[in-house]
């Protein structure tokens, strides 16, 4: 056994949502979108002149981990104050 240091970190406390991957990403890629899923969240936000609909509150599924790497290098860009990557 021996001791190890780590550097100081944050982790978020709640999944990424479909409304912040589709505000990030342009897209949701989520099987679980449509009102009957979430008829207290549903919504459509607009991107970039485009409709896109997402259950509000609930995590994005559906994605790859190279997707997930692709979400966290655009809030990079976004939020150059904070480093983002997968733990």
């Amino acid at each position: 056994l021996h001791k190890i240091e780590l550097s100081p970190f944050s982790i978020m406390r709640s999944a990424v949502t479909q409304e912040n991957y589709a505000r990030v990403m342009g897209e949701n890629p989520s099987r679980f979108k449509k009102d009957e899923y979430c008829p207290n969240s549903f919504k459509e936000i607009s991107f970039k002149d485009k409709k896109i609909a997402v259950c509000a509150d609930h995590p994005v599924e559906n994605v790859s981990y190279e997707d997930a790497q692709n979400f966290a290098q655009a809030m990079n860009k976004i939020d150059p104050s904070h480093i983002y990557s997968l733990p």
